[in-house]
């Protein structure tokens, strides 16, 4: 090691490992060759940079794109050649080209969506200069022939476990994920929860785990602090799309800090999850959402869906403006460590809940500060910063008075409503008699002053008469 190297935020590139295509039966896109070129143009829009065609048991969606790219290489060539004889075909040959740029604006990874036995999902990725024959002869060798490969559901029972799978990676050269790990094929929800599961979250062989509940991969990594899930080497924690055509691409991803845009810089960046993975394409909203959070004066909600939510978030607001100032993070959690989650609304919606729930709280005289910060694809964590304008006791719709008690949301009853109201009665006397206090000390020094020059005019006038006693011949100008 000859140097320390720089950190670099603005490397973090959009990645989505799990991209189906028409491949997998189950796709729910156009079926033609064009929608191949169109999923590509979708993730160029989204200024995602890496993705992962990974159909279900089969690389043909992959080599399709490969053939299409080739086939595209060639009519440009040959396109390049006649326009310029033929000014007419020029209009051709640049929707080619722009076609054919595509492909080189994004790391386009081959992979698999490998279905093993007992029917748990991994995601395969390979290099793009990797033998593909290889792992066609893995997938024959597992069960899966032609006649069922692409199909989600391939009715057979694969040859192959998955700790299989994750051991014979290492001789494939694959990279290896979990995909929608807490669902009913990933490795979390399905594996039975004895030594096996175990075996499976400690491989080294497994690169990242992809979640799709923020709340459960909270669970799983406090699970892998257990010692019979202990790691020899951390895991990343990632979420990916796994799109098939029927909604907006890209909807959910991960960010990767790359020094190269390729295969190695990818593995590289999941060896080192905590440095180089990040939900946010800037990771530094982390450290100040985190900062926020652990403010004392901070108060967390994970939620803003639901009647039991917006009335928590009331009672908060409410306790905060009786104290005086305080903030709602509203997305994330403590328990006891921060879990940073977001909520996938819109924020437009978010801001017509946030203004009922201000409406609810009388009087409406009070401060409010709203800063959304994107986590992730379509989540956003919101700060609402809130401050007191008077000295009148805040209360809901329903004259429920809320207060803060050690830090506490309580419900005030009429005995410390009345404490309340006088110890803010006392403390505008005392602020009023500070003011009195200043104005008095005020007039008093006025009168000093006015005493002082009094008293120097009288002293002026007098000079005159001092002098004529004690030097009479200067007087009369001797």
């Amino acid at each position: 090691m000859n140097e320390i190297m720089s950190s670099d935020l603005n490397k973090f590139v959009g990645v989505d490992f799990h991209v189906h295509t028409p491949a997998s039966q189950c796709y729910k896109g156009s079926k033609t060759d064009s929608e191949y070129i169109e999923i590509l143009r979708r993730y160029v829009e989204k200024e995602v940079k890496v993705i992962a065609i990974t159909d279900h048991n089969t690389l043909k969606g992959y080599r399709k794109l490969k053939e299409i790219e080739k086939e595209y290489i060639n009519k440009l060539k040959y396109l390049s050649e006649l326009s310029e004889k033929y000014p007419v075909i020029k209009t051709e040959y640049e929707q080619v080209k722009s076609k054919l740029e595509l492909f080189s604006k994004l790391l386009i990874l081959p992979g698999i969506e490998f279905e093993a036995n007992p029917g748990v999902h991994l995601l395969l990725i390979f290099s793009p200069e990797c033998d593909l024959s290889k792992v066609e002869s893995f997938l024959i060798e597992a069960g899966y022939t032609d006649e069922v490969q692409g199909k989600e559901d391939p009715g057979i029972v694969p040859k192959c476990d998955v700790l299989s799978v994750l051991n014979e990676a290492s001789s494939l050269g694959a990279l290896v994920i979990a995909p929608h790990a807490d669902s009913n094929k990933g490795i979390y929800n399905s594996l039975p929860k004895n030594q096996y599961r175990a075996n499976v979250f400690r491989s080294n062989n497994l690169n990242a785990i992809s979640y799709n509940n923020p709340i459960t991969c909270q669970k799983m990594k406090v699970m892998l602090k257990n010692k019979e899930y202990k790691r020899e080497s951390p895991v990343a924690f990632i979420q990916c799309s796994d799109y098939h055509g029927d909604d907006e691409a890209a909807t959910c991803i991960t960010y990767l800090k790359l020094e190269e845009l390729d295969f190695e810089s990818v593995c590289d960046a999941l060896k080192n999850p905590n440095e180089c993975v990040s939900p946010t394409q800037h990771p530094k909203i982390i450290n100040i959402l985190k900062q926020i959070i652990n403010d004392h004066k901070s108060f967390v909600f994970e939620n803003l869906e639901n009647d039991e939510d917006i009335s928590l978030i009331k009672r908060a607001v409410c306790a905060i403006l009786n104290d005086g100032y305080g903030t709602l993070v509203i997305g994330a959690a403590r328990n006891p460590e921060i879990n940073i989650i977001g909520i996938s609304m819109d924020k437009k919606d978010i801001l017509n809940i946030l203004k009922d729930i201000f409406k609810s709280i009388k009087p409406t005289t009070f401060s409010v500060q709203i800063t959304g910060y994107e986590y992730g694809r379509n989540r956003h964590v919101i700060v609402v910063q809130l401050a007191r304008e008077n000295n009148t006791i805040s209360y809901i719709d329903d004259n429920d008075v809320y207060i803060l008690k050690n830090n506490q949301i309580i419900k005030a009853n009429p005995t410390l409503i009345e404490k309340i109201v006088e110890d803010r009665i006392f403390k505008r006397i005392v602020e009023h008699q500070k003011i009195i206090n200043n104005k008095y000390k005020h007039i008093i020094r006025e009168i000093e002053l006015v005493y002082c020059i009094i008293k120097m005019d009288k002293v002026a006038k007098e000079i005159p008469h001092f002098c004529n006693r004690k030097f009479p011949n200067i007087a009369k100008g001797h």
